[in-house]
This record gives structure tokens, C-alpha cells and sequence, in this order.
């Protein structure tokens, strides 16, 4: 069993250098899974229940209940004992039309899919007893890759340049996947390992360019014995014997699985009903039919 939430991109990539603020928003998460109401009632929930509904250790629970109760994706009502985790969506009202006749709240957000851990059946229905918190941290965090990955496709369709000559995406280094998603590059590496496992994600070989030409000696001896994956490399032609200086670019990637890719939408919340392209000037109101008000 599972249950589908919009989790917009901007808000990952805005704390996404904090693992306690990543840990909230996924504890916030597993909370919108569990009740409909998103709120956690802790009158009778025991720290060591709260570790089993999120999968984790007494302590990790209770440092994460802790800081649930400061954060800024919760609200702790002293008076009923209870942790209300804030909605996602963005609230600012975007006016569009070339006479402001559109407005609405959007996102453009990754749905996912929280799987349950457990689950139980309640007056006939079945329900989320528990989700893993490392497995949500993982969709998160595999969640800003894929971002950063797909960001240059969207942008070749949004210029109309999808159809090319040269349909492969630019090489992407792998400090910039690491900032993407703020963790090192060894962590990113890793992800990217496990995307490319799972048939999320395709991965090129090492794309590399020549700067230098011809490279004298002294650099050649400097260079030569430091590893493959600095981001300049000295190589030697074997048919020629002379040397030359290379510089790594990085590795090509694209999302090869359609539902991830189609996982990314632009989502406007409350846009009701789409007006006309003509407007009416008489009717100074028009505007309310495009969203609830």
C-alpha cells in the first residue's frame, strides 16, 4: 500500500544542506501518510511507539520528536498534546495573462510514493502503520538528483530546442549532482550507483576534453601518477608517444524511467476553472472564476 504526495521541488532544494531539516520534512511526510488530518496526537503515543511508526531507534525518535516540536514544518499545540505538520504548497498568488486575468498558487513538484512498511485493516479498509524513515530520506534526496539531471531537457523544450542535431545532454561533474543535493561526492556517487541499479537513471562514461595539446615534461611528471578522476588528467598517445593534457567534464545522464519522469509535474492548486483568452472588461470580477476565493 501506498500514498501519493506533491512534494515541491524549491522547498527540497532550500534545505537541502541540512540533514535535520531533510529528517523533518520526511517526518512530516510519513505524518500526511498516516492521518488524513496530518496531525499526530502524542497523548498516548510513547516515544518508543513514535520509533516504530517512522522505523527507527528510541533515541533517533527522540531526538527527532524533539526537533519536531521547533521546527518550521510543524505546529505543537501545547493545549491538546498534538504535532500538526504544515502542507507543502506554496501560498503566493502568481498573476499571469497579459491583463492579469490568471492567477493561482503552483509548484512544480515530484509526486511520490510513500510505500507502507506495515499496514493493518481498520472497519474494512486497510491502513499505514508505519514507513520507513530512511526510505523516505533516500526519496528525497534521489528526488533532487533526478531534479538537477532532468532540469536540461526541461529547458530545451521550454526554449523549443528538443528536436537536435546533437541529442545528448551536456555532461554534468559530479561536484555539481553533490551541491545539487548537498552531500559530498562520494554520497552522490553512491545515489547515482543505486539509480543507475534500479534503471532510473542512465550514466555515460567519463566525457573528457583536450586543453592541452602538447604537455611538457614537468607538468606530465606532476599529473601523471595523481588518479583518473582529478579533473585534469595527463595521457599519452600510444601510436605517437607524445603527451597531452585532458580535462574531465563530467558524465552524461538522463531519467530512463518514464514514471520517474513523469513524476515531475508543475502543479497549480487551486486553479478552477481556466478563463477565456477574451476578456471581458465588464465584468470586473471575471478573475474569481480561476481559483477559489
Amino acid at each position: 500500500m501506498y500514498k501519493t504526495l506533491n512534494i515541491p521541488t524549491e522547498l527540497l532544494q532550500q534545505y537541502r544542506f541540512d540533514k535535520i531539516d531533510i529528517e523533518m520534512i520526511a517526518v512530516a511526510i510519513i505524518v500526511k501518510s498516516l492521518h488524513e488530518n496530518s496531525t499526530l496526537y502524542l497523548d498516548n503515543l510513547s516515544i518508543q511507539d513514535f520509533g516504530k511508526l517512522i522505523c527507527v531507534s528510541y533515541y533517533k525518535a527522540k531526538k527527532l520528536l524533539e526537533a519536531a516540536k521547533q521546527s518550521n514544518f510543524f505546529i505543537f499545540n501545547e493545549k491538546k498534546n498534538s504535532l500538526y505538520a504544515k502542507p507543502f504548497k506554496s501560498k503566493v498568488i502568481i498573476t499571469r495573462g497579459k491583463h492579469g486575468q490568471y492567477q493561482s498558487a503552483e509548484d512544480f513538484v515530484r509526486k511520490i510514493d510513500i510505500q507502507a512498511e506495515h499496514t493493518a485493516y481498520v472497519d474494512g479498509k486497510e491502513k499505514i502503520i508505519s514507513v520507513s524513515l530512511r526510505k523516505v530520506v533516500v526519496i528525497l534526496r534521489r528526488t533532487l538528483l533526478e531534479n538537477a539531471i532532468g532540469a536540461e531537457e526541461r529547458e530545451r523544450v521550454k526554449s523549443r530546442k528538443a528536436v537536435s542535431c546533437n541529442p545528448d545532454t551536456k555532461p554534468i561533474p559530479m561536484r555539481s549532482l553533490a551541491k545539487s543535493f548537498g552531500m559530498s561526492k562520494s554520497s552522490a556517487s553512491r545515489y547515482i550507483k543505486g539509480m543507475v541499479d534500479d534503471k532510473e537513471v542512465s550514466k555515460s562514461e567519463m566525457v573528457t576534453e583536450c586543453v592541452i595539446p602538447n604537455l611538457n615534461d614537468t607538468t606530465t611528471q606532476e599529473y601523471l601518477n595523481r588518479p583518473y578522476h582529478r579533473r585534469f588528467i595527463a595521457w599519452c598517445n600510444p601510436k605517437t608517444g607524445h603527451w597531452s593534457g585532458w580535462t574531465n567534464l563530467g558524465c552524461r545522464y538522463a531519467i530512463t524511467n518514464s514514471k520517474v519522469k513523469d513524476s515531475f509535474q508543475h502543479v497549480i492548486y487551486n486553479h478552477k476553472k481556466r478563463l477565456s483568452s477574451v476578456v471581458n472588461n465588464n465584468n470586473p470580477l471575471a478573475y474569481l472564476d480561476n481559483f477559489n476565493a
